[in-house]
Formats: structure tokens, sequence, C-alpha cells
């Protein structure tokens, strides 16, 4: 998960660079500052988490049966399945992208929040901040092999039609939507391999 993850920082900033950022007259989003999107993603789910836990947990409750509505490896598994999605969007959205660079007329939470409430609701009480440092040691071997995954993903489609997916500096001549569709797929079989050991 933390390999696909590392592709936030990895590719945004590339693909803001080669498209237009302006809003309005005066306003410019510097691509830069796309990865910090996420971030605010998980700001806002901070602040609505009281409205969370005190209007719609109570509610969902009566349906799940279960004290906090779902498991915290149900709410892993949930954003296992939400970032296999994204992932297939943002391959829609590179296609979109690539076409409008061609013809310059034509017109993520639950994951992250699930795995720390599952170690600190797990893990012996002594150990919780062991757990905490194994989820960031996690997310270092995530940007490790995903440095890997693009490094194989090269190689493997070098001498192919399309050659290169994540060759040289122009994404415009790159096929980033088909690594993220493959990022998709490598996604849904890490939800397979996660529902096996989840439920084990």
């Amino acid at each position: 998960m933390n390999t696909r993850l590392s592709q936030l920082q990895k590719f945004s900033v590339s693909q803001g660079l080669t498209m237009e950022t302006s809003m309005g007259k005066n306003f410019d989003i510097p691509p830069g500052s796309l990865t910090i999107l996420p971030l605010v993603i998980i700001v806002i789910i901070a602040i609505i988490t009281p409205f969370y836990n005190g209007n719609f947990v109570p509610l969902a409750r009566k349906f799940t049966a279960h004290e906090t509505c779902i498991t915290h490896l149900q709410r892993v598994g949930v954003g296992l399945v939400l970032y296999a999605i994204s992932m297939s969007i943002a391959g829609l959205v590179e296609v979109k992208r690539k076409k409008l660079a061609k013809d310059p007329n034509g017109n993520v939470g639950f994951y992250t929040n699930g795995l720390m409430e599952f170690f600190y609701s797990e893990a012996p009480s002594g150990m919780r901040s062991l757990a905490t440092a194994f989820s960031w040691t996690s997310m270092a071997l995530g940007y490790f092999l995903n440095n890997v995954l693009v490094k194989i993903v090269n190689c493997a489609t070098h001498m192919t039609k399309t050659h290169r997916w994540l060759g040289g500096n122009n994404l415009n001549r790159n096929h980033l939507n088909l690594f993220y569709w493959l990022l998709a797929i490598l996604s849904m079989l890490n939800f397979v391999n996660y529902l096996y050991w989840s439920r084990w």
C-alpha cells in the first residue's frame, strides 16, 4: 500500500508542471504544492471526525451491530479498495491530460486512519509506540520499493511497442496512465492478499 501511496509525491508534481494551473486571473496553484492535497484531506477528515463519531457511528451501529460501526481491519480494507479505484481514476485522468496536451484547444484517509486505530486498539499498551514506528518503517519501505517498481516497469517496457512507460522527462510521451492502471491491479491483488491475512 505504501509503495503506491508514494506515487502521490512522485509524479503529481511532474503532471502539474504540464497542466494549466491558473484559477481565475490572479491565482496560480504552484505544481509543487499538489503534494499537499493528501495532507489537506487528512486534516479535513480530522475536522469531521467528531461529526462522524457523534452522528454517523451511532446511526450505523444500528445496522452493523459493532461498537465502532465497522472494525479497524474493515476500515483498512475499505481504504485499499478506494485506493485501487483512485488509481483507476488517475489512469483515466492521465489519458485526458495527455489528450489536452496534444490538443491545447480541447476541453486519500481510510487506510491510514484504520491502520493507526488498529495498532492502538490491538497492540499491548507497552508496544503502541513500537507499532507506530512499524507504520513509519512500512512507509519508508514503500517509498524505496516504489523506486524499484518504476525501474522494473521501465526495464520490462523498454523493448515493447509503447517503449518505456516512465522513461524520459516528457510526460506527454510517457505512459503514466498504463502505470496507474498497473498500480490499480496491484492494489486489488494487495486487497485480496489483505483479505486472506485479516480473516486469518
